[in-house]
């Protein structure tokens, strides 16, 4: 179930494990869905087409919109308190942080995300989703020296993010 919190902080973990570096980068990509509230859905049989679609300028949740990735196996999604308790399990409660964290999501630079994963990095660098998907990964690893420090790592992907925009 990759909407599990528990399967991204194993995965986080293992990496982290198998590849020991003196700098470490966890890279998160996809939908960001900071707004979206903490909510028990009810079965899909009692759901009906009326009940899930957004009213007014209420954008619709994750859940509800047919173009976010959510896991195949229930439809479910990873919110924003979810994002918090992996990467928190990931950096053992916080005491053994990522030298940066990048959420290449949309809209992942609000104060909510933030708050929620403020211990488990040193230097966070948030998308506003300008290009989405620009994925210049290249780009940003060749800007990377083993000598940088967090705050040059960040700039090196916010120059590469914004030089890919058009």
């Amino acid at each position: 179930d990759t909407a599990d919190p528990a399967v991204l902080a194993w995965f986080l973990q293992y990496a982290r494990s198998r590849f020991p570096a003196t700098r470490t980068v966890a890279a998160l990509l996809g939908h960001g869905i900071p707004p979206a509230p903490e909510v028990g859905w009810g079965s899909e049989d009692s759901l009906t087409a009326a009940a899930v679609q957004p009213t007014g300028d209420i954008p619709p949740l994750p859940q509800e919109h047919d173009f976010t990735p959510s896991d195949v196996t229930d439809r479910g999604y990873m919110s924003t308190v979810d994002v918090g308790q992996a990467l928190m399990a990931a950096t053992d409660n916080g005491a053994n942080p990522f030298d940066l964290v990048y959420f290449d999501q949309c809209f992942q630079g609000n104060l909510d995300t933030l708050y929620e994963v403020h211990q488990t990095a040193k230097v966070f660098v948030a998308s506003p989703n300008y290009a989405w998907l620009a994925a210049a990964y290249d780009k940003y690893l060749a800007g990377f020296t083993p000598t940088s420090t967090p705050e040059e790592m960040a700039t090196v992907i916010i120059n590469r993010y914004e030089g890919a925009l058009d």
